[in-house]
């Protein structure tokens, strides 16, 4: 076989252009070295999956990936494809990073966005930060702003860095099996979230996932994702916050106005909280503390936003409604995890699934289980985990149906519609 019509020929020259031996090729696309061999030795063809980890690791450029494809199955001409890997993507400095990625190409220059570029990256390189989500509006530079980020970020990930579009996908449970395409994985005859552990386990990995919002009922799905691979990084776009615990999000301006300005009413806002438990107001007072969940967070007050919910819930009588007190016990769960009292978040989780219990109702139920998966997580129970979020997302799920088919529901406003 002429060399220019050898596509192990050109593997081989593409390896060592990308400065990688046979070992390391094999280790960084899942195969053995031996399969590389005899690929470079035209011995053998590459799967369709493993040919698309190929092209991963090796750069091949997008407009290059359909020849790239067919001349790996010997169904296009190799003399068609280029030596040279994809153009290295630049990281702020300007130094070039050879590392494996499917980034898509910038369509323009970022201008005037550094600040956030540059806290974007320092909180992940925070200890035991690995989830960022960028939330706002549509159109406000959520895709391009990760791309920079992820670009930046991609010296620090030697196993790569991968971009997953999620906006064509319509179905919530299609996420982690669209993720392992998007990693050239093939279904391995075991559950999407097991073959994507086996897989990852190990990885040091940064995943883009770029327009969430419509996804949210997968959130804890990626919780778990989390919980089982230590060496995982996600950068999250979405016009809504994912609500997983110890989410930093990196707001638009109409959501950072809005915290602004509650900031600036804090006072005012902690003079309702006393008016109402002085005044026996305790529904009033329930619903405005668990309203500011948000302000609890995202301005680290956890400790008062905690300290006024106990408070009225230790008092709160039967004038309270059942609903208000359960959705006031999740967000005390909620916070009550900023501290390490896991004894507290089951308490707190329990009691508001008992009352989702007797109301019949699918969004306290959902958040309980997601605050009790992520108790077990905490504690090294991962077949707990597992259990607990797949049966939280079930119900997100259902909640979310529910709502397309008869209008929003008062009761899903904050799991689905937020």
């Amino acid at each position: 076989m002429e060399r220019s019509d050898s596509f192990g020929y050109w593997l081989r020259r593409r390896r060592k252009a990308s400065d990688l031996t046979q070992q390391e090729l094999a280790n960084q696309t899942s195969c053995t070295v031996a399969m590389i061999r005899r690929i470079e030795a035209d011995e053998r063809r590459p799967s369709k999956e493993l040919a698309t980890r190929l092209a991963n690791v090796l750069a091949v450029a997008t407009d290059e990936r359909p020849a790239f494809l067919l001349a790996a199955r010997a169904e296009g001409r190799v003399d068609q494809l280029g030596l040279a890997a994809a153009p290295l993507v630049a990281a702020p400095s300007g130094a070039l990073v050879a590392r494996p990625h499917n980034l898509p190409a910038p369509p323009n220059a970022l201008i005037g966005r550094e600040r956030e570029t540059a806290a974007l990256c320092a909180q992940l390189h925070r200890p035991h930060s690995r989830l960022m989500t960028l939330t706002g509006p549509g159109g406000t530079g959520k895709t391009r702003l990760a791309l920079q980020v992820a670009a930046a970020l991609l010296a620090d990930f030697v196993d790569g860095v991968w971009f997953v579009d999620l906006a064509p996908v319509s179905d919530a449970q299609l996420v982690l099996p669209v993720v392992s395409r998007a990693l050239g994985l093939r279904d391995g005859g075991t559950g999407a979230h097991e073959h994507l552990v086996a897989y990852l386990q190990g990885k040091r990995l940064l995943l883009v996932l770029d327009n969430f919002e419509h996804m949210l009922p997968a959130a804890p799905q990626l919780a778990a994702l989390l919980a089982a691979l230590a060496e995982l990084n996600l950068i999250v776009t979405s016009r809504a916050a994912l609500h997983l615990r110890a989410e930093p999000e990196l707001r638009g301006p109409a959501a950072r106005s809005w915290l602004d300005q509650l900031d600036r009413d804090y006072d005012n806002l902690r003079a309702a909280l006393q008016w109402s438990q002085a005044s026996g107001e305790l529904e009033v007072g329930l619903r405005l503390a668990g309203a500011l969940h948000g302000l609890w967070v995202m301005r680290d007050h956890q400790r008062d936003g905690y300290k006024w919910l106990t408070e009225l819930l230790r008092v709160a009588n039967a004038s309270v409604h059942d609903r208000v007190r359960g959705r006031a016990l999740m967000v005390t769960a909620s916070l009550a995890r900023f501290f390490g009292e896991n004894t507290l978040v089951e308490e707190f989780a329990n009691e508001g699934l008992a009352i989702a219990g007797t109301l019949g109702d699918q969004s306290i139920r959902a958040w309980g289980l997601l605050q009790l998966g992520w108790n077990a997580s905490q504690q090294g129970k991962l077949t707990s985990t597992l259990a607990l979020l797949e049966e939280s997302l079930q119900q997100f799920v259902a909640c979310r149906r529910r709502s397309v088919r008869q209008g929003p529901d008062p009761r899903c406003d904050r799991v689905c519609l937020r």
